[in-house]
């Protein structure tokens, strides 16, 4: 009796492609298919999650896993520049806790945009460029011999520095000494600290005794005869 002795078969290598699916609609993509990132979508398939728009011949944005057009993405996520109101795309200046436009954070008095890397001086309420603020701005020379910021320390270098109490501080390190948040109005000063007014009034602030609110501006005292 004679025995076959079997060979094992060679593997068979498929040349079929893939199936590829929408993103979306799970349905199969046939013809013209968009891939985004490592995802496929049908071309009408590809719209914005909010109002449904076309997205494939648009710019759009991706948020949390949806993908929004501009003009949603703005209104939901978007930052509005402090100058003019509108929307923040691209370079951004941030003073003060306020987001501008470059063009947009100017000089309170002249109007003038600030350059890169000047130095900006804020009085408790405006911004001010060196021209405008001479008068209550720091010698060259005093300026010369202080280049570190009086919030942190370090050096101030190839930024705005702002001007304020006769220091120097980065833009982001003039802070209330109680709650350390950033000074973006005015503010009082003690022993040589900007607070905002908030803290201010509950470490040195004064109570009227017959409303028992604090008392800003003059305080009339009277003693007994």
């Amino acid at each position: 009796m004679s025995a076959r002795v079997a060979h094992p078969q060679e593997p068979h290598h498929s040349t079929e492609k893939p199936l590829i699916h929408c993103h979306k609609c799970g349905e199969q993509c046939k013809g013209e298919v968009l891939r985004v990132q490592a995802k496929h979508f049908h071309i009408k398939c590809f719209t914005c999650k909010v109002c449904g728009c076309d997205l494939a011949q648009g710019g759009f944005f991706i948020k949390n896993g949806d993908y929004l057009c501009t003009v949603d993405y703005q209104r939901m996520y978007g930052t509005r520049c402090n100058g003019c109101g509108e929307f923040v795309e691209g370079e951004v200046v941030t003073a003060l806790g306020k987001t501008y436009h470059p063009n947009c954070f100017a000089c309170t008095m002249c109007k003038h945009p600030f350059p890169p890397g000047d130095r900006v001086t804020f009085n408790g309420r405006d911004c001010l460029c060196q021209m405008c603020a001479q008068p209550m701005a720091p010698s060259p020379k005093e300026l010369a011999t202080s280049s570190s910021c009086a919030g942190c320390g370090r050096d101030i270098k190839n930024g705005q520095a702002l001007l304020a109490l006769d220091k120097q501080w980065h833009l982001g390190c003039f802070k209330c000494k109680a709650c350390a948040k950033v000074l973006t109005g005015e503010y009082i000063s003690k022993d040589g600290a900007p607070y905002c007014e908030k803290d201010y009034q509950v470490l040195f602030g004064v109570k009227c005794e017959a409303c028992h609110q604090f008392i800003t501006g003059k305080v009339l005292e009277v003693s007994n005869m």
